[in-house]
């Protein structure tokens, strides 16, 4: 799709005016093709563009909605953008499907994925083909966000020691080079995720082990799973024209501060 539209492929110089322009030019409306699946999420979504601008969904130490301050707004803004000037799947047509998917479909260009969608796209004939990585573009700085698994041991268990020596097994640097090699996931122990790169080695997964010198995590707070759970029925307000995303922004910070206090 970028060669047919003579796009030169994202790379790290990459800016936020590079991607909106970008999309624009990949974007073929009347083949219902478009530049960017750009879903109103958070993760994969707004809170990638909040954190390029320098804001944040929550502050003081998560005890206030960041979604009062305009770095905040503005990051929620850009993302919007894309929808608002048509070079992204328009929202109605997001519904029951993903970006994964439409980008599978050859129904957009880009869509913004995280590393565990890596066995997912490259394992079609078509992902091997037409896909491949690249960082997300630079705001007023490079972020990106990231989380991480862990292998938990119920405290009803009736095999406690089994199940500590397994975890424990789970955690060692041959376990982690075998998880590795599958090309699943990347592996937390340091050092294991050359394997993971090598398991699909024409693709650019590098760009994922480097990211996180630039990756902020999501966040994870009292009470900050209710709050973000209102996100998308507020700022979908703004999506379907309703109201402004400043408008929905300055609801939602009031909405998230009380659930906040609780």
């Amino acid at each position: 799709m970028f060669d047919e539209a003579g796009v030169s492929y994202p790379d790290d110089t990459w800016t936020w005016k590079t991607w909106q322009d970008a999309a624009k030019k990949l974007t073929k409306a009347d083949e219902n093709i478009y530049g960017l699946a750009a879903p109103l999420t958070w993760q994969g979504g707004y809170y990638e563009t909040i954190y390029q601008n320098e804001g944040s969904p929550f502050k003081d130490g998560g005890k206030k909605s960041g979604f009062s301050d305009q770095a905040t707004i503005d990051g929620v803004e850009f993302w919007y953008d894309f929808t608002k000037n048509g070079s992204a799947t328009p929202l109605k047509e997001m519904a029951g499907t993903t970006g994964s998917e439409l980008l599978l479909n050859g129904r957009v260009a880009m869509s913004v994925d995280g590393s565990y969608m890596v066995p997912v796209i490259f394992k079609e004939k078509y992902g091997k083909d037409n896909i491949d990585v690249a960082p997300l573009p630079k705001g007023k700085t490079r972020a990106t966000t990231s989380n991480s698994l862990a292998n938990v041991i119920s405290a009803n268990t009736k095999n406690a020691d089994a199940a500590k020596r397994w975890v424990a097994y789970l955690s060692t640097k041959e376990a982690s080079e075998k998880v590795a090699e599958s090309g699943v996931v990347i592996p937390a122990y340091q050092g294991a995720a050359d394997a993971w790169i090598n398991a699909y080695p024409d693709k650019n997964l590098k760009v994922f082990t480097e990211a996180v010198n630039y990756a902020i995590p999501l966040p994870n707070t009292k009470n900050s799973s209710a709050a973000i759970a209102i996100e998308g029925d507020v700022l979908g307000k703004a999506w379907t024209g309703e109201e402004s995303v400043q408008a929905a922004s300055d609801e939602l910070a009031k909405k998230a501060n009380a659930l906040l206090k609780k």
